[in-house]
């Protein structure tokens, strides 16, 4: 299993083990850390916030721990190697102790089903020597809870990927629809509400409020869309999501690879954290693996025969799942703590997908006029952004002068450059 997040910090697993020894139970207690960072760090720290409990902290470097009959053997070969280390530790607990605490800071998470074979606790240790012992290893990431508006969830991050991606998405709308209305008028008839007027002009209208909310939105880093309000893009999107069943899924998907001109012959593939656009089999977006059994999406991508019908279902899968996230963790006395990793991992592979998604948006090349001119249709992804993008080519610019686009991203669309006055409506461009 690989987790995108650092893992539980300091603070956590000394909550944890503080709670553990107020526990009636073993006289034993043993915890596994995944360490994501510095682990001689992390345990100094570690004892530091733990100060006089009976806690031992061990880096596990050489023992394995990979076969359940031999787990205790392994715990006890890990105590022998460190004998002066935890003769050093218990130095500074005092004495008459009921029940002590071995944390054990390991590189992965602890994947090995234990079997009951007891071990014989080393002569030496106080209290325990000589003695046979059977512990249950727990991993402390799977077992410790926190709330969803715990710091190390990093929400704050989240609410601003989304307003980043909100940026990315109205700027590629916007560079389609200056080119052809018919390509996003299939998504304008599904994110449209109430008396929102059904043409072109309705979409440059629609374009135009999303772009108002987006620039008076004060700190990015709570911002959070409303569905009910409807005046940002992505709470369209979650709502499309939300309102679809998920065997109908295919056909909204269609309409926003359309209106964000993917091409069902673009294949896009999540590699090594990025989105490339590349020949070959395509994956889902991540978060998508992750939740898809939730949501009852269980025909994996039978349905979507296409990779940019599977990649707008990911976007919309994704705002789906922001918006119940970024929800519940404003409501946190209604919900209570949740289990850690996936508190921990739904914040991580939010903020990823978001950023990555974006980044390939900013690049997908551009339509009409400045594609038949030659633009590659495969780009490298870059992590760099101009502070300000190019916007999309005004109604005036003839069909056959190419595109503006900055130097520095080839073919990215995004946020027009301030200037004084008004913003001009966009309008669709006529078909050469």
């Amino acid at each position: 299993m690989s987790l995108r997040h650092s893992g539980l910090s300091i603070a956590h697993v000394a909550d944890e083990v503080r709670a553990r020894l107020g526990r009636d139970g073993n006289e034993l207690d043993i915890c596994w850390v995944r360490v994501a960072g510095d682990r001689n760090a992390f345990a100094e720290g570690l004892r530091a916030a733990l100060g006089d409990l009976p806690v031992i902290v061990l880096i596990v470097r050489t023992v394995r721990f990979d076969n359940g009959n031999d787990l205790m053997n392994d715990f006890v070969k890990l105590v022998e190697g460190n004998q002066e280390e935890c003769k050093r530790q218990l130095s500074g607990v005092p004495s008459g102790w009921s029940r002590i605490s071995f944390v054990l800071l390991a590189r992965t998470p602890f994947r090995t089903d234990q079997s009951s074979s007891p071990a014989l606790m080393p002569t030496w240790f106080p209290e325990l020597g000589g003695q046979e012992k059977l512990v249950y290893i727990e991993d402390l990431e799977f077992r410790a809870r926190v709330e969803l508006n715990d710091p190390e969830v990093d929400l704050p991050g989240v609410h601003q990927k989304l307003w980043e991606f909100e940026e990315a998405l109205l700027g590629r709308l916007t560079h389609v629809f200056a080119h052809d209305y018919s390509r996003v008028a299939a998504l304008h008839s599904r994110i449209r509400k109430g008396r929102e007027a059904k043409d072109a002009d309705g979409f440059a209208r629609l374009l135009e409020q999303f772009r108002q909310a987006r620039d008076e939105v004060g700190n990015t880093t709570g911002f959070r869309p409303s569905i009910a309000e409807g005046d940002h893009l992505v709470a369209r999107l979650a709502d499309l999501w939300r309102k679809t069943i998920p065997e109908r899924l295919l056909e909204p998907a269609k309409d926003l690879a359309g209106a964000l001109a993917l091409g069902d012959e673009s294949q896009l593939r999540w590699k090594q954290g990025r989105f490339e656009l590349l020949p070959g089999d395509s994956t889902k977006l991540p978060l998508v693996s992750v939740f898809e059994p939730y949501f009852g999406v269980l025909a994996g991508n039978s349905g979507f025969p296409f990779p940019s019908h599977r990649f707008a279902r990911g976007i919309l899968a994704t705002m789906g799942v922001a918006h119940q996230l970024l929800n519940v963790s404003a409501h946190t006395d209604r919900y209570g703590p949740v289990p850690a990793a996936m508190a921990l991992a739904c914040g991580a592979e939010l903020r990823a997908a978001l950023g990555a998604t974006e980044d390939l948006l900013r690049l997908l090349p551009p339509i009409g006029a400045a594609a038949r001119a030659g633009v590659p249709r495969a780009l490298p992804l870059t992590t760099s952004r101009p502070a300000t993008l190019a916007p999309a080519p005004p109604t005036s610019v003839p069909a056959s002068q190419p595109a503006r686009v900055p130097a520095a991203v080839p073919g990215a669309v995004g946020r027009p450059v301030p200037g004084p006055g008004p913003r001009p409506v966009l309008r669709p461009q006529a078909k050469p």
